[in-house]
């Protein structure tokens, strides 16, 4: 006999001891998300071949039990953003249970055991629900039975995402390089203004110069700041052929392993997801799983390196005036 039960909090268990006796055994034990009055909170249902019990978290008081024998008929109700589940008995008022619309499922389940307890018809109910919330943390899914984007171990998914690099790891070794390189190409311009003021312009009174000797020494450093640009120029040349080189066989690899994937699931895969979704994994996820790492996470390590090294120059430089200029950052 299938059975839905979901683990059961201790106050709750302790509310139905009075009430269930030992032959009773739970085949239906499920919790809902919304209190009677339609606010977010939690209520336990629990069925027996004997009796329905519907329990409140919060307070002493709430338990309502209500025998088989009793129950006139029950069905499910959708509302605006969620349903109810409606428990009509032969004597008294209908029993309303409010769930989420995000549980519509799995109370669509629990009218259709207890629809079969009240017939006493052979108890056959599917208990392999789609998970729509985190088993961990209780957030809803993004999509059913799937991922938890806050539970993720984000350090592992990186790895596993950086292992299409592995292939073509001389290339981002180049890549690597040229990155650094550009880094100093736009780190030094600053350094070298700072020389042509100094030994130029502003000549200490022990260094003695000719306008001639200025002159010679202002055109050996605007060579070198034209130098440095045309080294810049070069480098981001060759880092956009290299992200070219690596977006068009990454996009391949990431691609042509998704397929293979696909091809190993079973029809029941196919049958329970939309096309559209599918078709949105192969295309544009894995655009964007490529954007990331042929574009985004080199552009996130060049930029840390700048700055942390932007920093190493000014603390050398002048590590009074720079914690002066660090106060006001956030």
């Amino acid at each position: 006999m299938m059975k839905l039960l979901e683990q059961m909090p201790d106050p709750v268990s302790q509310k139905i001891q009075d009430v269930l006796t030992h032959e009773e055994e739970a085949l239906i034990r499920v919790s809902t998300d919304l209190n009677p009055d339609g606010t977010f909170g939690e209520q336990w249902l629990i069925a027996t071949d004997r009796r329905v019990i519907v329990v409140p978290t919060e307070g002493i008081d709430g338990v309502v039990d209500v025998p088989i024998r009793e129950l006139a008929a029950v069905q499910t109700e959708p509302l605006v953003g969620g349903g109810r589940l409606e428990i009509d008995r032969k004597k008294e008022a209908t029993l309303f249970v409010p769930y989420s619309s995000s549980l519509a499922e799995k109370f669509s389940e629990v009218a259709l055991g207890l629809e079969q307890l009240r017939q006493q018809d052979e108890f056959l109910i599917n208990t392999e629900l789609d998970q729509t919330r985190c088993s961990k943390c209780g957030r809803l899914l993004p999509e059913k039975n799937g991922i938890c984007t806050a539970c993720i171990r984000r350090l592992a998914t990186l790895g596993r995402i950086a292992s299409y690099l592995i292939p073509y790891k001389g290339r981002a070794v180049l890549l690597a390089l040229i990155s650094l390189v550009t880094i100093g190409a736009d780190l030094l311009p600053p350094l070298v203004m700072r020389q042509i003021v100094d030994n130029v312009f502003l000549l200490k009174e022990e260094t003695v110069r000719s306008i001639d000797q200025r002159a010679a020494l202002l055109g050996q450093w605007i060579l070198v700041l034209i130098g440095l640009r045309i080294l810049s120029w070069s480098m981001e040349l060759a880092h956009g052929w290299i992200v070219s080189w690596l977006s068009a066989r990454m996009t391949a690899d990431i691609r042509s392993h998704l397929y293979r994937r696909l091809e190993m699931l079973t029809m029941q895969f196919y049958s329970d997801r939309r096309v559209g979704a599918l078709m949105s994994r192969v295309t544009r996820d894995s655009d964007m799983l490529r954007e990331f790492l042929v574009n985004g996470l080199p552009y996130l390590v060049v930029n840390i390196l700048k700055i942390l090294a932007k920093l190493g120059i000014l603390f050398w430089m002048h590590w009074q005036l720079t914690l002066c200029m660090l106060l006001p950052v956030p």
